[in-house]
């Protein structure tokens, strides 16, 4: 049976998974997060296992370490064209181009001081955005 997606952060990272094996590939992958910002294994397991949503600081923290792995954020900025390549190459269907675009240009302006914060606003902006444009962002790139 399918998991539900995790409604904030979008999974990028992982492409053309069986349902089975995700949550451990993004595991692996999150991981590599663990001992900083005090970030731990639980705070994975809340988000990717529970379905919950990140409530506290280590568990947005995970959110943006993730998001920094792949350069989606790169020295506290949203790299908007390393988003597109990412999410296209997961989408690999060039009719969702176009939303793909509208989620950079319209996250381009998330900000925040906190950069914890920031990762967390800027994978609800991708969710909201993909939504504005009647597409389900878990979805759009097969999640």
């Amino acid at each position: 049976m399918a998991k539900p997606p995790t409604k904030a952060f979008p999974r990028v990272e992982v492409v053309a998974q069986e349902d089975g094996d995700r949550t451990e590939v993004i595991e692996k992958f999150a991981s590599a997060c663990y001992g900083k910002d005090g970030i731990e294994k639980p705070d994975f397991d809340h988000i990717f296992r529970e379905h919950k949503q990140p409530e506290t600081m280590p568990q947005k923290c995970l959110i943006t370490c993730m998001q920094e792995q792949v350069e989606i954020i790169k020295g506290d900025k949203f790299q908007p064209e390393t988003f597109k390549a990412i999410v296209r190459g997961a989408v690999n269907d060039e009719k969702h181009n176009h939303v793909i675009d509208e989620i950079a240009k319209e996250c381009a302006s998330v900000t925040d001081v906190n950069r914890c914060e920031q990762g967390m606003k800027l994978s609800v902006c991708y969710k909201e955005t993909a939504e504005k444009h009647g597409v389900d962002f878990d979805k759009l790139h097969g999640m």
